[in-house]
């Protein structure tokens, strides 16, 4: 399949040179809509801005659906907070993706062995995920994770108030989904 990840990378360019010369006071908080039928992506996708991704669906089985899917052993997306990047963190705090929402897409993995890092949408920062299946992950399905006093790295993070709603999960090797940490009251 057609790689999409170096288009998300010009995406993610593109919001943040408006950004910058918009002087807005949403910052960088942008909708992309992706109502095509199949999308690759052979990374994972960093939300370190506020981001409404949509695409058609509504996590209902047999139901068409927009396609956003992963090698094996990677993680889907993840909605950082301002210290986090990935499964780190960063020495100097910069935009967060708290308020993102993801919505309408059938989120795909590629299994491998168990691994609760490489979950289809790891929460680190609060956001919204609704009317989506997340299916075949080596970690969960979906993860909130996060506690702000942790000195463990992969763990540091403010998910508070994180919604999870209408969601479908399956074959993931972990499970369906996890709540985990201090601030990852969801």
């Amino acid at each position: 399949p057609t790689d999409n990840y170096a288009a998300w990378l010009v995406y993610l360019d593109l919001i943040n040179f408006e950004n910058i010369n918009s002087g807005s006071q949403l910052g960088a908080a942008r909708a992309l809509r992706m109502f095509g039928e199949h999308y690759f992506f052979s990374d994972t996708l960093q939300f370190k801005r506020t981001i409404r991704l949509t695409g058609f669906g509504s996590g209902q089985a047999a139901a068409a659906q927009s396609i956003l899917r992963w090698p094996v052993s990677k993680a889907g997306i993840i909605v950082n907070a301002p210290n986090t990047l990935g499964e780190g963190v960063q020495a100097t705090p910069t935009r967060g993706g708290d308020g993102s929402i993801i919505e309408g897409f059938s989120i795909r993995g590629g299994e491998g062995p168990a691994n609760e890092l490489k979950s289809g949408v790891w929460f680190r920062g609060r956001g919204i995920l609704r009317d989506c299946t997340t299916r075949g992950f080596a970690g969960h399905g979906f993860l909130v994770r996060a506690s702000e006093a942790s000195s463990d790295p992969t763990i540091i993070g403010n998910a508070n108030g994180t919604i999870v709603e209408n969601i479908r999960t399956e074959n993931n090797i972990m499970s369906g989904g996890r709540a985990v940490g201090a601030d990852a009251n969801a």
